[in-house]
């Protein structure tokens, strides 16, 4: 049986507490890499040098991963999960995307696939976690995140990192 990902979000709330479990909220890493860097090396117990985070930041870029892009290629997976048949009954028929788009474009939901998503939260997550939205799901662990940062900053005595609100902050 396939995990939703309703059935994802529930588990990350059901796992904040749990040692081995950091949930990274996808717009702060876009908004402060480094940062992020530091807090994922540090829960691996890996020391987060500068050299280290910049490394990994150069290459976690798109224009990177696009001049490496035999290396990024997952279609591996899709054949597996065919193989073993963990992926949608009619999944022999896609073809998988390619996988870094350098193109700028702009995602936009329309307000009934907004409605419907924001009824499958109310449905699924906020009984589970009291969340009523993603946007206080994020804060959440944007806030809990930001304090192991300034932790792991002050530990290092690297220059404080930028102030800016953390996701879904308000």
């Amino acid at each position: 049986m396939r995990g939703s990902l309703w059935d994802y979000y529930k588990e990350y709330w059901i796992a904040r507490d749990c040692p081995s479990v950091l949930v990274v909220v996808y717009e702060d890493l876009v908004k402060d890499m480094p940062a992020q860097i530091r807090l994922i090396a540090d829960f691996m117990g890996v020391e987060p040098t500068e050299e280290l985070v910049e490394r990994v930041a150069s290459m976690s870029t798109k224009e990177f991963m696009a001049s490496h892009e035999s290396k990024m290629n997952e279609s591996w997976v899709h054949k597996r999960a065919i193989e073993l048949g963990r992926s949608p009954d009619n999944a022999s028929m896609w073809t998988p995307a390619k996988r870094i788009v350098l193109d700028k474009h702009k995602q936009e939901l329309d307000e009934s696939a907004t409605q419907f998503l924001d009824d499958q939260w109310q449905e699924t997550i906020t009984p589970v976690s009291g969340l009523k939205s993603y946007k206080e799901f994020a804060g959440f662990f944007s806030k809990r995140n930001a304090k192991k940062i300034e932790e792991i900053t002050a530990r290092m005595g690297a220059p404080a990192l930028p102030t800016s609100s953390p996701a879904g902050a308000n």
